[in-house]
């Protein structure tokens, strides 16, 4: 299973995958009802790679908004996850359309 999100994303049941046309910023959101920090991103495209990173917030109550900016993303397949919390409790972007 594969999910797709902007510039072109993809995930399967255990990363999202990011297709990057050239070198250039991607911004990876996150939002889910009720979603309270911290969350983290982690992925191949993160320095370090798979090291979890905080992602930033914006909003109030239970309607937040999570973004990390990524810098100078190569043209690549990327895969990335989010945790939330402390813990080892990881999730993908369940607004993103599947493709199998």
């Amino acid at each position: 299973m594969t999910r797709y999100h902007h510039p072109t994303l993809s995930a399967s049941r255990d990363h999202h995958q990011i297709f990057a046309p050239a070198a250039m910023d991607v911004t990876i959101d996150f939002r889910s009802p009720g979603a309270q920090p911290p969350i983290y991103l982690a992925g191949s495209l993160t320095t370090p790679p798979w090291e979890p990173q905080e992602m930033t917030y914006e909003g109030e109550g239970d309607h937040l908004h999570f973004y990390k900016k990524v810098e100078n993303v190569q043209d690549g397949e990327y895969q990335y996850k989010f945790r939330l919390g402390l813990g080892e409790w990881w999730v993908l972007d369940e607004t993103a359309s599947v493709s199998e």
